[in-house]
């Protein structure tokens, strides 16, 4: 589903906030952000409805470096978005088959 969002990313941010801090990650890229939380929501309710599971975010979800990479990886190439939900999702990412 992440890479779908990202591939034709459905959402557009009309403006960005003139004095946000530099590693505020809603303004660094607010439609990976909010393509992101919207997929890991949705993993956090299947896990739990599922499986009595609790999601445990990664700490590469507030890290503003893994965010460049994740938005110049997957720019290149959507299909690596998997990888980088599961890094969020605080699992270990299987790149070369997710």
């Amino acid at each position: 589903m992440l890479r779908e969002l990202i591939r034709h990313n459905p959402s557009m941010a009309q403006s960005r906030a003139d004095k946000a801090p530099d590693n505020d990650l809603a303004q660094f890229w607010p439609e990976g952000y909010l393509h992101v939380g919207f997929c890991l929501r949705v993993r956090g309710e299947v896990l739990r409805a599922d499986y009595g599971e609790k999601q445990q975010p990664g700490e590469e979800l507030n890290d503003v470096g893994t965010w460049w990479s994740f938005r110049e990886n997957t720019a290149q190439d959507p299909s690596s978005a998997i990888g980088f939900l599961d890094l969020f999702a605080g699992c270990e990412p299987a790149w070369s088959s997710p």
